[in-house]
């Protein structure tokens, strides 16, 4: 009966907005040392347990030397293209800062000033670190020349497509006009809620004004972008595991609104309910229901099972408790929808057999389609696997083992140009993160043939003459 008190007294206080569950800290604007369009210091809250999402104000020209030092709680840096300078040790020691975005504006970055930890007064290495940039920019060449002590590169360069050469995808667009002004904790994802190849986008903010969380489904309909809004004091609007799309809220009673999209429109699918307030029984057994209609405990587990959920380990996206979905807001401000990709003639021998292989030429690359590489290669000493790992957006690259065709391989192309957008996901081969740059065209990922040849070792040729690559899995690759 206690406890039945006190979740009262507690919801009453939530109602009149003295009570902020989620409450997060986020960044003011006293919290920014600025001299002369300089950040000379970020004064952020050190003692803070919860991660901390920076936006530099519009107007700052440079980032000082050590303005972030030490700060280890964030997890979010947004720089505005007005900074043209970031000074050396920036933002050494932020350990919770996996990925940043660098704006083509920065013409210089100093010393150590991205993707290093604190051990004292050392530097070391943030495994894993991202950057994203624009080709060519200070931010590429500054993860090129990054090295750790034994003269290993561990930063990853994700390029972003030039302003000149490709348009924001819509969902970049939407993303960054629904965080604008938002001061407090963000994340955003991208899942394929009904499982027909096109990803929808989950978007997550605090609601200062209401003291909860505000959250945004994007998603297209007929080739229109369509937005789906929720906001909670207590509860969250995430993608369970089973990626089945769930409206969540608590408090005396647990509810799961279970979601899907039909005809552009969000519909519900059922609607379960654990009751904690049944008067006169023990609050550890709830009463259960579905569609308003009483259940057993045993068909409550079940559905709870069905839709993965689970009322002890919630999947709320990019949270600071457990989510099985990674915060992707780099990801999807990177995306692009027009890149050019030109239609390339290159004949192909795998072998010394002619293949025709559909590819393109984006920047004077030429890119193939990754499966149609591996198929050509395959059941040789050079065959790879390529798999794909939805939960972690991931791109899985296996040696010395036979590939499995999916469909489409080979299959031939139209000879027009294609619009292509970077792919923004992560690619390993034999489970160690590599950093390859590849574009999306018409679903498929599409890579650099020397880049797919040097991870496998693989001979490639080029005879000029009769424009024919060749591709020999006897031999083994040499650089150019």
């Amino acid at each position: 009966m206690k406890k039945k008190v006190l979740s009262v007294i507690l919801l009453l206080f939530m109602l009149l907005g003295l009570v902020s569950t989620f409450s997060i800290p986020v960044q003011a604007e006293g919290l920014f040392n600025i001299k002369n369009g300089v950040l000379v210091r970020y004064d952020g809250d050190f003692g803070s347990d919860f991660p901390e999402n920076v936006v530099i104000p519009d107007g700052v020209t440079e980032i000082g030397d050590h303005a972030f030092f030490d700060h280890d709680k964030i997890k979010s840096v947004f720089i505005p293209d007005s900074v043209v300078k970031i000074d050396d040790n920036a933002f050494w020691g932020c350990s919770g800062l996996d990925s940043i975005t660098i704006p083509g504006s920065v013409k210089v970055i100093g010393k150590d000033s991205l993707g290093w930890d604190r051990a004292g007064s050392f530097h070391t290495p943030h495994d894993g670190f991202i950057i994203y940039g624009t080709i060519g920019s200070a931010a590429e060449q500054y993860a090129a020349n990054t090295t750790d002590a034994d003269g290993n590169r561990f930063i990853k360069f994700v390029p972003i497509a030039a302003a000149a050469t490709a348009d924001p995808h819509p969902y970049s667009t939407a993303l960054s006009e629904y965080f604008k002004g938002a001061a407090g904790y963000k994340a955003a994802y991208l899942v394929d809620i009904n499982g027909d190849g096109t990803k929808e986008v989950i978007a997550h903010k605090d609601d200062l004004n209401g003291g909860g969380q505000s959250y945004r489904l994007f998603y297209f309909h007929n080739g229109k972008l369509c937005t789906y809004d929720k906001s909670y004091v207590q509860g969250s609007l995430f993608v369970s595991p089973n990626n089945y799309l769930i409206d969540y809220s608590h408090g005396l009673y647990t509810h799961y609104h279970i979601l899907s999209i039909s005809n552009g429109k969000v519909i519900e699918l059922t609607h379960i309910i654990a009751d904690y307030d049944d008067y006169g029984k023990d609050d550890e057994n709830p009463t259960y229901s579905q569609d308003d209609k009483i259940i057993s405990k045993s068909t409550y587990d079940g559905l709870i099972t069905k839709y993965g959920v689970s009322d002890k380990n919630l999947f709320i996206p990019g949270s600071i408790s457990k989510s099985n979905r990674p915060n992707q807001i780099n990801e999807i401000l990177a995306m692009t929808n027009t890149v050019k990709a030109m239609a390339t003639v290159s004949k192909v021998k795998v072998n010394g057999v002619l293949r025709e292989l559909e590819s393109y030429n984006i920047d004077g690359n030429n890119y193939f389609k990754l499966r149609d590489l591996a198929q050509v290669v395959n059941k040789t000493a050079k065959n790879f696997e390529v798999e794909w790992d939805g939960a972690k957006n991931a791109i899985k690259l296996i040696s010395n083992k036979v590939y499995t065709p999916i469909g489409g391989e080979l299959a031939k192309g139209d000879g027009k140009s294609k619009s292509a957008q970077v792919t923004t996901s992560a690619i390993y081969k034999d489970g160690k993160e590599i950093s390859l740059t590849a574009y999306n065209i018409g679903g498929s990922n599409f890579f650099k043939l020397r880049d797919i040849a040097k991870a496998f070792d693989i001979g490639v040729t080029w005879d000029g003459p009769t424009n024919t690559v060749g591709i020999d899995t006897g031999k083994r690759y040499l650089a150019e």
